[in-house]
């Protein structure tokens, strides 16, 4: 028999000036002397979860506001098989070069080279078209070429302000894809917005909208090139 206890608890940054931070402890013991029950058992578990993940690529989306100051920003919503790239239909050479390129930004030595001259690790890739010709499997597929997990964030998305792009990057692993839907809607105004307003505020939306739409560009580029200040002075 094992026996497991849990504990969570809040504490406040050293420095006094940052936010409550949440930590959980587990604790796992059995009866006897000897630990390798405790080693068989966390053997096992690490097993059944390669066992779990392999060849499956993770999704995850930005978290609700209200669970984010326990749970982080990010949290899984699906797990799939990877996608084959021989099923994207592409042009051959174009998967080719893209493919180089990315193994050649996964390499060990890279973030040596962008460290050296001041370059954010970025690096970015706009696939454009119509609906249904293979974006977003595109993405997929790359992903399960390298083993590495998925990132979506919607533009559209109500929970992701301007500040939540900013805290969103600095939160990413340093391997992953980033996939930015809607990007074509990017300081554009919500058609939900648009409803909502009354005649008597249209004109001063007007004279709004175009300082909005510069903001939220500004938010989202400053968030894809490494500048994550959430506000500038």
């Amino acid at each position: 028999y094992f026996r497991v206890t849990r504990r969570k608890e809040s504490l406040m940054s050293t420095s006094g000036w940052g936010a409550m931070k949440d930590l959980e402890e587990i604790k796992i013991s059995c009866f006897g002397r000897s630990i390798e029950p405790i080693k068989r058992l966390l053997a096992d578990a690490k097993t059944a979860y390669y066992f779990d993940t392999y060849r499956k690529t993770t999704i995850y989306r930005p978290r609700p506001k209200e669970m984010r100051r326990e749970n982080g920003m990010w949290h899984q919503v699906a797990r799939r098989p990877i996608r084959p790239m021989r099923t994207v239909v592409l042009d051959g050479q174009e998967k080719h070069n893209v493919l180089a390129d990315v193994n050649e930004y996964l390499h060990p030595a890279t973030p040596r080279w962008y460290a050296s001259r001041g370059i954010p690790l970025r690096r970015g890739y706009l696939f454009h078209g119509p609906p249904g010709t293979g974006k977003t499997s595109f993405s997929f597929a790359l992903a399960g070429v390298f083993g590495i997990d998925i990132y979506v964030i919607s533009l559209q998305d109500v929970n992701v302000t301007e500040e939540d792009l900013a805290v969103l990057f600095t939160k990413l692993p340093r391997r992953c894809i980033v996939l930015l839907e809607d990007i074509d809607t990017a300081g554009l105004r919500r058609d939900d917005d648009q409803e909502d307003s009354d005649a008597e505020n249209k004109e001063k939306d007007k004279e709004g909208e175009g300082e909005k739409a510069a903001t939220e560009t500004k938010a989202l580029t400053n968030g894809v090139n490494g500048d994550h200040k959430v506000k500038e002075t």
